[in-house]
């Protein structure tokens, strides 16, 4: 693991967040789902007294100029769209669809990564595997998934800026959450979240759904304890090796400090848990060190051999000039490396938030979330 293991602490703090909980099942398949989201654009028809979202989406996919809709719950509206021009506004009111098959329309969403990052490269002889690198980071299969969901985030200004993740829900059997389902053999699946910095959107919204939560950030300054019904925080990170006094630094006070960390299968071991549903990795500039070392063994002895889905925020910071050639080598090594371990790419969006140096090119975009699922 890198010195700075600090990693798994966020370097913004988050407001209030709301929850993006959504309903057991969807039902509307070939659609990415977008909860408490208004989606902005050319509205192309009005149909009132439409009594559920699935009616609503269902009426999109059967007109052919449809690209998305908005439906409104508390009126019974659908407004179908023949375009979008934004990721949309939060509204709690709200659910929102887009055509998987309206490949185009995904950009909005996702963002392209950034091209022009490849110039400060170019004097390394590095510009041929940062265009590779590029070109993995935007690889997405639309085969991949039918049941897409943004489910998290919390909001500014209306605007959903951080903390949402996109799932496929193809094969989560989800069941609206009851009761406690710790270590219940019959909850439906299993996410394990790893960097948390006081924004649990995406952990209570996965608890909503049916799973069982284990949220881990050793930033935070808190006890292992019971978050909410299904959602149980630890103060451990996620690492490469096994440690109670590993070197980290909070991002947000920039203070050095000793922290327990813990790689996946001792985790797994600990928890008892033999199969990840989902599995989110949000650390910081830490991945690259656990998927480096999660990616050495065979396939089928790696700890990511019972992972499903992988959610990782990639942060491609060069740590100086001296290192450039190294840096881009190894994003490429691991990008590369999780295909052949049997994961493939449904989704990736930059981050809202992203503004430090990506490639050392500038102040642009320096931070893809990815999702990733095995089929």
């Amino acid at each position: 693991m890198a010195s700075r293991l600090g990693a798994t602490s966020k370097y913004l703090l988050k407001g209030n967040a709301t929850t993006m909980e959504g309903p057991s099942a969807f039902g509307c398949p070939d659609t990415i789902l977008l909860q408490n989201t208004d989606l902005h654009g050319n509205d192309l028809e009005l149909i009132q007294t439409v009594l559920t979202y699935k009616q609503c989406c269902l009426a999109c996919n059967a007109l052919e100029a449809c690209q998305a809709f908005t439906y409104l719950a508390r009126t019974m509206k659908c407004w179908l769209k023949s375009d979008i021009t934004s990721q949309g506004t939060g509204s709690s009111d709200s659910v929102s669809g887009i055509r998987q098959d309206r490949a185009g329309l995904r950009t909005v969403l996702t963002i392209p990564v950034d091209k022009d990052t490849l110039a400060s490269h170019a004097s390394d002889g590095m510009a041929n595997l940062a265009e590779s690198v590029v070109d993995l980071l935007a690889s997405d299969s639309a085969n991949a998934c039918r049941d897409i969901r943004r489910v998290g985030g919390s909001h500014r200004s209306g605007m959903i800026v951080d903390g949402a993740w996109t799932v496929c829900f193809d094969k989560i059997i989800t069941s609206p959450a009851t009761g406690d389902q710790h270590n219940d053999q019959q909850s439906k699946c299993t996410v394990l979240s790893f960097g948390i910095a006081d924004d649990f959107t995406f952990d209570d919204g996965m608890a909503g759904f049916g799973c069982e939560v284990h949220s881990f950030d050793p930033s935070m300054p808190l006890p292992n304890h019971k978050h909410a019904t299904s959602v149980y925080f630890y103060s451990i990170g996620l690492g490469d090796a096994n440690s109670n006094h590993a070197d980290g630094i909070d991002m947000r006070s920039k203070k050095e400090m000793k922290w327990k960390i813990r790689t996946l299968d001792r985790l797994m071991r600990d928890l008892k848990v033999t199969s990840i549903d989902v599995l989110k990795v949000d650390i910081e500039g830490a991945e690259w060190s656990f998927l480096e070392s999660a990616l050495s063994y065979p396939p089928h002895e790696s700890p990511l051999l019972h992972v499903q889905q992988l959610l990782v925020e990639v942060h491609l910071w060069k740590q100086s000039s001296k290192t450039a050639a190294y840096d881009v080598q190894r994003w490429f090594n691991v990008l590369r490396a999780l295909r052949l371990h049997g994961f493939t790419q449904f989704w990736h969006h930059r981050n809202p938030l992203s503004t430090r140096e990506n490639f050392g090119a500038g102040k642009i975009a320096c931070c893809y979330e990815i999702s990733f699922i095995k089929i």
